[in-house]
């Protein structure tokens, strides 16, 4: 088992290698640059924009910009936000909590939700229930996540106004785990279904 495991992370690092390197490349092929996406908005000269490149490192070869790019991820810097001018870290640690927080609810309803359809499925086995729960085991794995939440939200939201359209929490109220959980619900729900 200990022999399967570490042949399974020595065969993963050329694979995160060369997933590196298809992003690296793939983000240097779009149109345009950093100092193109920072600076859109304003009118600044040639030679600005050039001095920024330079500063940034954009003006080096594509394998040095890369070797540069790796080692700054390498040491957990991944740079600052285009839009806000916060570091990407910080952004990612804000947003951890609330992502794992709804991955797992979804995971629990996905879970439920599935087990309990496929036990009845399997004791009404070839009965008309089952192929019932079979097609909406089918339309609930086949149709995107956005439409079953804009589905939802419709449903739960606009109609019957059971449910918050968006948010993780009420504004201007202070933090409550029903209010949490009333906002987590119906996304958990998409995802979950």
């Amino acid at each position: 088992m200990i022999k399967y495991v570490v042949r399974r992370l020595v065969v993963s690092i050329p694979l995160l290698f060369g997933i590196t390197i298809i992003i690296f490349v793939l983000a240097n092929l779009m149109p345009g640059d950093a100092v193109g996406a920072m600076m859109s908005d304003t009118a600044v000269s040639a030679e600005i924009m050039d001095l920024q490149r330079a500063r940034l490192g954009l003006d080096k070869p594509l394998p040095v910009r890369y070797a540069m790019w790796i080692g700054e991820l390498l040491r957990g810097n991944m740079g600052y936000s285009y839009i806000s001018g916060r570091p990407i870290n910080q952004m990612l640690r804000e947003r951890i909590l609330p992502t794992v927080e709804l991955m797992g609810v979804s995971l629990l309803f996905s879970l439920v939700i599935g087990i309990t359809l496929g036990i009845i499925s399997a004791l009404k086995q070839y009965s008309a229930l089952d192929y019932v729960l079979t097609i909406l085991g089918f339309a609930g794995i086949s149709m995107p996540v956005f439409f079953v939440g804009m589905l939802l939200m419709y449903v739960l939201s606009l109609k019957l106004r059971w449910l918050p359209t968006s948010g993780m929490a009420t504004p201007g109220q202070p933090f409550s785990l029903l209010d949490n959980l009333k906002h987590l619900l119906l996304p958990a729900l998409a995802i979950g279904i």
